[in-house]
């Protein structure tokens, strides 16, 4: 395994080259016996009940790398503070919002992003998978595998494995709506993701008088909300369109945009009769 130190002294070198083989341990313990801890695969129970080691993808080598309060050791301006969590303490490579998935058996497992719980602090505990994001960063996932402590029990360093350049739930992206309808004059409205389970994704659209735009209800690096602006309808026959949402991974989903059309001529000599 590639082991990756940043910042590193040498006493907090040997330190963080112990955290990565406690690691290596911890995860491999994690898998059932005869699975190897990388490769294809999928997840599941074993026979117990107890959640697997999802692997992760073929090629893909997650790193390690050591957090030391003591000596400021960092990943990206991600470290650990004296107060024992982990969280931004060098600001120049840009701030981090930090969102814990659980504790879980492996990497693998950290296999979505959070739409919510980005305003919790991360304190350190063997097995705890989060998601990180930081905006020259993108979006990481780390689990913690093992942890450093005083005489005083106080936790003072971490292991950490990671990997950047994540995408998020290999799953479609579910909307809390799958139908929009419009008047003649047009407008905005929003449809919102549902769930707790985000991807990052993009937006098209079959037709012109439709404007996507994807934006956010509260993390701003969380784009749940799509926002749609619709022209108006200047003919009488309704109209529809569908905007397709496409995820990093490839899955799709779409919804309809319905607008109706002006009156017609016809429907105002009615109303006037």
């Amino acid at each position: 395994m590639k082991i990756k130190m940043k910042y590193l002294d040498k006493p907090a070198f040997l330190l963080a080259l112990m955290f990565s083989v406690i690691m290596g341990a911890a995860f491999t313990s994690c898998v059932p016996s005869g699975e190897p801890a990388g490769g294809s695969g999928g997840s599941g129970s074993d026979e117990e009940g107890g959640v697997v080691a999802k692997p992760l993808p073929t090629g893909v080598e997650p790193k390690v790398i050591g957090l030391f309060y003591d000596t400021r050791d960092n990943l990206a301006g991600l470290g650990l503070a004296a107060e024992g969590y982990l969280t931004t303490i060098i600001s120049d490579y840009g701030d981090w919002s930090l969102a814990p998935v659980g504790i879980l058996p492996g990497l693998g497992n950290v296999d979505y992003i959070p739409t919510e719980g980005w305003d919790n602090l991360i304190f350190p505990a063997v097995g705890l998978g989060f998601v990180g994001y930081n905006s020259k960063q993108g979006f990481v996932r780390f689990i913690i595998g093992g942890l450093y402590a005083n005489s005083n029990t106080e936790v003072t360093g971490v292991a950490l494995m990671y990997l950047g350049n994540f995408t998020g739930s290999e799953d479609p992206i579910e909307l809390k709506e799958w139908s929009y309808e419009f008047t003649p004059e047009g407008g905005v409205q929003h449809a919102q993701i549902a769930g707790d389970k985000y991807a990052t994704y993009q937006t098209y659209t079959n037709r012109s008088w439709v404007t996507i735009r994807r934006t956010s209800s509260h993390y701003k690096f969380i784009e749940d909300l799509i926002e749609m602006t619709v022209e108006p309808n200047t003919t009488t026959e309704p109209r529809e369109a569908i905007v397709t949402i496409r995820t990093s991974a490839g899955q799709e989903s779409s919804f309809k945009i319905y607008q109706e059309g002006l009156p017609s001529p016809e429907d105002d000599e009615e109303t006037e009769g």
